[in-house]
This record gives structure tokens, C-alpha cells and sequence, in this order.
């Protein structure tokens, strides 16, 4: 996949690739409480530097990030306020902020809009690495950020308001190999039927799923 980096970006540590796939979490500003957030954040960091003096492999690894974010989505499922995004204009704004930079700066592969919270799984493998900051050399950072401005700008005045849209930290993560793919997707599109919001991932609207590239690529 390339080069592997790693930054700190608030509270998060973050690992970027040159030439990666990447599932994306992010979600609307006091969908949780901070404490929460908190609490997990530092639950996880105390698990994985235990798993590493142990000596864990980088696949046990991935399990315990896996476990951790799905406690992390059970809240935001349960979490009602604030839920813009079940509006069908901001669903749509957000939805066309996603999709500009389609076959672009990377290669959609899937993505599931809720009504706090937003699913992304994106390629960067063979697109153009460029940022729109030379400040900035993590690529993924860049566009995440260019799809959150441009979406919180949009929805702010539909909804007449102002102040922070998204939460500013995003959850990223390295997908390593076919099988953590298709699991990752699996996950992604199947999250409205584990809120039980329908009963088939078909059945909601604002799910994507890139079936050309899938068949290509798994």
C-alpha cells in the first residue's frame, strides 16, 4: 500500500497511507457528550498500548480498533440530537460534498448518510496525491475537510443557523486486505437495518455502494 505515516490530530492518533483504503466516520457537532467520547478515547489507547508491549500483530490490532469503533456507532445510534441529517436537503447536501471529488482525488467505494453521523470508504490508489494546503501533507485530511466545509456551509443556511456543524474529529482507518474490505463494507451499508431504521440495506436512500468496483477489486 505504501508508506505508512502517522500523526496526532486532537485527540486521535491517525495513520495515513500515500496510496490507501480508507473507512471514515464523522459526525454532527454534540451528537455525543464530550465525557463520553473521552472515556472511550482513552479505554482504546490503554488497550492498544498494553496489546503492543505484548507484542500483538498488527491483525489483532485492527480486531481491537473494530470493537472499539462498533461501541462507538451502538451511541451514535442511540444518540437522537442533533439529527440533521435526516433532513432530506442536508442529507443531499452532504451527499453531493462527498461525491465531487469522485474519480478525482479518490474512488468512492461506499457510504451510508444517518441521521447524525456519516459512513465513508474511500480509495486513494492510483488518484493524483495532491492537497489543497502545502501545509497539509496528509491527503485524506484534505479532503475530509474540504467535504465537511463545503457541507456545513450549505446546511448552516438551510437551516438558518450558525456555529460548529461537524464535530471537528473524524475516525479513519487503514483497510489492509480483501476480506477487511468487504467486512468494512458489509458494516457500512447494513448500518441503517442494526439502528432498525429499515429492514433491508436497499431500503434507505442515502446508502452508495460502488458494485463496479467492488467486482473489480474483491
Amino acid at each position: 500500500m505504501g508508506p505508512q505515516s502517522i500523526f496526532y490530530r486532537r485527540n486521535l492518533p491517525h495513520f495515513q497511507l500515500k496510496d490507501g483504503i480508507y473507512s471514515v466516520v464523522f459526525r454532527l457537532y454534540g451528537s455525543l457528550p464530550a465525557e463520553i467520547v473521552m472515556r472511550l478515547q482513552d479505554e482504546f489507547r490503554q488497550r492498544i498500548q498494553s496489546e503492543r508491549r505484548r507484542g500483538s500483530l498488527p491483525v489483532e490490532l485492527s480486531a481491537l480498533y473494530e470493537s472499539h469503533f462498533r461501541t462507538f456507532d451502538a451511541l451514535l445510534h442511540a444518540s437522537t440530537k442533533p439529527d440533521w441529517l435526516s433532513y432530506n436537503d442536508i442529507a443531499r447536501i452532504t451527499e453531493k460534498a462527498i461525491r465531487f471529488w469522485d474519480n478525482i482525488r479518490y474512488t468512492l467505494i461506499c457510504y451510508c448518510i444517518m441521521p447524525n453521523h456519516v459512513h465513508l470508504i474511500l480509495s486513494l490508489q492510483g488518484q493524483e496525491v495532491h492537497t489543497q494546503s502545502k501545509k497539509n501533507p496528509y491527503v485524506l485530511t484534505d479532503i475530509l475537510h474540504s467535504i465537511k466545509r463545503y457541507s456545513a456551509r450549505k446546511s448552516n443556511a438551510f437551516l438558518q443557523r450558525s456555529g460548529i456543524f461537524w464535530q471537528h474529529e473524524s475516525y479513519d482507518h487503514i483497510i489492509r486486505d480483501s476480506e477487511e474490505l468487504h467486512r468494512s463494507v458489509e458494516y457500512v451499508i447494513n448500518n441503517p437495518v442494526s439502528a432498525g431504521m429499515v429492514q433491508r440495506w436497499e431500503d434507505w436512500k442515502w446508502t452508495y455502494v460502488n458494485m463496479e468496483w467492488l467486482e473489480k477489486n474483491l
